[in-house]
């Protein structure tokens, strides 16, 4: 199975974050740089 059909990834861009090999949050399209980091930062342990 294609990697894009495992996670349903059906529009570019689709960024997937992944915590200990879990999907934790998608976002489709766009994201400014700001708003990136704020999903990054949200699932990273300090």
């Amino acid at each position: 199975m294609p990697l894009a059909a495992k996670y349903g990834v059906s529009m570019l861009p689709t960024i997937l974050v992944f915590k200990n090999g879990e999907v934790v949050e998608t976002q489709v399209g766009l994201v400014p740089g700001p708003k990136l980091q704020e999903m990054i930062d949200a699932h990273v342990s300090a």
